[in-house]
């Protein structure tokens, strides 16, 4: 998953990581799945250690909208 658009930022967890710009602005690959970069995030500032940090609050933003929303059986 490799464009001339995409720029390598390194490894998370031994899987690589991407910045891309699409045509919604610009948005993290790591691991077959894809992370909206905020718009008030700077792209110049980003680096493997921020994209980290940004993948791990979605991960946990995500999950915890999901298990809030969960029926109860």
């Amino acid at each position: 998953m490799n464009n001339n658009s995409d720029t390598a930022l390194g490894k998370i967890n031994k899987k690589k990581c991407y910045l891309n710009e699409g045509k919604y602005g610009h948005y993290l690959t790591h691991d077959g799945k894809n992370y909206k970069v905020p718009e008030w995030l700077p792209i110049e500032k980003m680096d493997i250690i921020t994209a980290e940090r940004l993948i791990e609050y979605k991960k946990k933003s995500l999950n915890n909208g999901l298990t809030q929303n969960q029926p109860k059986l």
